[in-house]
């Protein structure tokens, strides 16, 4: 496994593989790993001849100083889980390496995206994931980027800046990986004490009962019963929504969900002072 910190070397030995015929794929991450990034670096490897694997804690996507402060960083244990994995390349970037001093943020069209959800509440947030990659797929040579559904919006995001910028790559989503309880794998469910790791296994839970209540027709009651049932555990419910899961438009009161449209539903709850998301297809 070879380590690099500068983006001109690795960029170098990308190529150097790309040239003899191999195929590249990239796996972005901000460390503290788990088993939702081992799937993803399995699902590349399984697509692409060499995979090649960041940790970089991004500054540009936080929008609150705190969660910056706090997220989990654990290099060591991070690069001994990626050597046991077999990846190829790990980019350990300064936050020079990826922007420079002559480096100013461009402003991203991202529509809709940025006005609902994890747009509406997290801030400049797509900014700083669009600024991030874009800086990654301009300097490093890549076939395909794998990223987690969990980040569902995310996902959306990264297939918007791809079709804005109009790199010549591939983006695959990996099926969220879950604890054994249902709670959506996340490098924050480390800071959730166990009574609080408990609560949080609810999530999953509730968006499976508000699934299974859906027939044909949008009940906004269920969404309400569920928030009811978060509230009382001790989350704060920042969203929970039922959405297109191509437009991002939420579901009107009474709405018919036609099989043909990819209805999901998508949340964001506070608990312990940890943000935690997950998001469900309502049909599957």
């Amino acid at each position: 496994m070879i380590l690099h910190s500068r983006n001109k070397e690795l960029a170098e030995q990308l190529s150097k593989w790309r040239d003899h015929g191999n195929s590249v794929g990239f796996v972005p991450t901000m460390g503290a790993l788990h088993n939702g990034h081992a799937t993803l670096c399995s699902m590349a490897q399984t697509q692409a001849d060499k995979v090649v694997v960041s940790i970089f804690v991004n500054p540009t996507q936080f929008n609150n100083s705190e969660d910056l402060e706090t997220y989990p960083r654990t290099i060591d244990q991070d690069l001994d889980t990626l050597s046991s994995l077999g990846v190829d390349a790990v980019y350990l970037p300064n936050a020079d390496d990826v922007y420079p001093a002559h480096y100013t943020q461009p402003v991203y069209e991202l529509g809709p995206l940025e006005r609902v959800m994890e747009g509406l509440h997290r801030p400049r947030h797509f900014q700083g994931v669009a600024a991030v990659l874009d800086r990654f797929f301009q300097m490093l040579p890549m076939d395909m980027a794998f990223f987690g559904e969990k980040d569902f919006q995310q996902l959306a995001v990264v297939r918007k800046l791809v079709e804005l910028r109009g790199y010549d790559l591939a983006v695959r989503g990996c099926p969220t990986v879950r604890e054994e309880c249902g709670l959506a794998m996340s490098s924050r469910n480390t800071r959730l004490s166990e009574q609080g790791r408990e609560k949080a296994c609810m999530i999953h839970q509730g968006l499976l009962d508000i699934k299974k209540q859906t027939a044909n027709v949008f009940e906004p009651e269920l969404v309400a019963q569920t928030t009811k049932k978060w509230t009382a555990l001790g989350m704060d419910v920042e969203y929970l929504e039922l959405a297109n899961g191509y437009t991002f438009e939420a579901a009107q009161p009474g709405a018919l969900l036609s099989l043909e449209d990819p209805w999901r539903l998508f949340a964001a709850v506070h608990l312990e002072g940890v943000r935690l998301i997950d998001n469900l297809a309502l049909k599957s």
